[in-house]
């Protein structure tokens, strides 16, 4: 099992991703926009995984890549 963040501005692409994942049994954490996701990783909460759109609304997901290797 693993720890993921999912980080999509699409709702439905969001839960759709978080159930399916969940499904398989890993423990989902679902941001719909880049700051939530950035405050997530910034607060020390240790993900196995993330996966998020490269075009956010406010900004880009590269910005929550970078932030992971912090």
């Amino acid at each position: 099992m693993a720890k993921i963040l999912v980080v999509e501005d699409r709702d439905s692409l969001r839960r759709m991703l978080a159930k399916a994942l969940a499904e398989e049994r890993h423990e989902v954490v679902a941001e719909a926009d880049l700051a939530p996701g950035i405050a997530r990783l910034a607060g020390g909460e240790p993900f196995d995984l993330v996966l998020t759109d490269l075009m956010l609304p406010a900004g880009s997901g590269l910005e929550l890549v970078s932030e992971t290797k912090r």
